[in-house]
């Protein structure tokens, strides 16, 4: 393909209805790694995604593979995704790296490949241990993380042990997979995202750009105090049984960088609790302060309309 992205050669080098793996060549690499990225959720078909740019823009060769909406990489058997992918690898150091479903996907199809693995926050939800309602009907092909090949270098997993769909996936596919035999970077507070907290604080960039040059994890402070994100999310661990600390944190989260989610939240929380005028100031104050950038999530947004507090 003549398409260039980022000065990139573009080739794909699978396109099937469930899936595509996306090779983006630098002609003038100044970085020996390659480094493969997985889409997550809710990634579609398309030849660019998680990490793509960056990796590009710091001189690395990387592939992106990404799959079908709602079929969970359940269309990209281990076969495929090695033949795919093996003439570009054959004779490199190769990484891979992606987050939730992508993460995922790295550690299922990395060891295939013998690559170093990043994994953030790895999840699976259709994994029916999790016996989630919307995917009770859905047909998993995939086998269990510990049937698979394993690489030999020790995978790198940043989660938050406060998630409990995270701690699960941790406890009981990524433990009984590698045993001791992986690298766990527990990031309280962090949430789901956890990787956008350690954007936040700073850590992101050096922590994955150290993983993938030199295949070792810098040293460094739990991101906390003073940090939005961090904050919101402790709110949200508080939010059904203690009001108060959950006010405190958001208004924090708030005075550090006011999010959708995390306004959402503390107007959610002024309006139930009879605080109108409260959440009718907030409200007046973050308008003013950050125009039209200022949103409500919907169901908030209609709770601040019903209450009176938004036009």
């Amino acid at each position: 393909m003549g398409k260039k992205l980022f000065e990139h050669e573009v080739t794909r080098l699978a396109d099937a209805p469930d899936y595509r793996i996306t090779f983006h060549r630098n002609p003038v690499r100044t970085k020996d790694p390659l480094v493969i990225t997985f889409g997550g959720q809710p990634s579609d078909i398309a030849d660019e995604g998680f990490g793509t740019k960056f990796f590009c823009q710091h001189g690395y060769d990387t592939i992106y593979v990404t799959h079908r909406r709602t079929t969970e990489y359940q269309g990209l058997s281990l076969a495929d995704f090695v033949a795919a992918v093996a003439p570009v690898c054959e004779g490199r150091d190769v990484v891979c790296y992606g987050s939730s479903l992508g993460a995922y996907a790295a550690l299922y199809y990395g060891g295939s490949i013998n690559a170093r693995i990043l994994a953030a926050a790895p999840l699976l939800p259709p994994w029916k241990p999790f016996d989630l309602p919307h995917y009770r009907d859905f047909t998993m092909t995939h086998q269990e993380l510990w049937d698979v090949p394993k690489s030999s270098h020790t995978p790198v997993v940043i989660y938050d042990p406060m998630q409990g769909r995270d701690k699960y996936m941790i406890d009981h596919m990524i433990r009984p997979t590698f045993g001791v035999g992986f690298h766990e970077l527990a990031v309280p507070y962090g949430g789901h995202t956890v990787l956008l907290l350690m954007s936040e604080a700073g850590l992101l960039k050096p922590l994955v750009l150290n993983f993938v040059d030199h295949a070792s994890v810098i040293e460094f402070d739990l991101p906390g105090e003073g940090l939005s994100l961090w904050h919101g999310q402790k709110a949200c661990e508080f939010y059904n049984s203690d009001k108060a600390i959950a006010r405190s944190e958001l208004e924090l989260s708030l005075a550090a960088r006011p999010r959708p989610r995390f306004v959402s939240m503390l107007v959610t929380l002024l309006v139930q609790s009879g605080a109108i005028d409260e959440a009718s100031a907030l409200i007046a104050r973050l308008r003013l302060e950050m125009g039209e950038t200022f949103k409500l999530i919907p169901a908030c947004q209609a709770l601040a309309v019903r209450a009176g507090v938004l036009a």
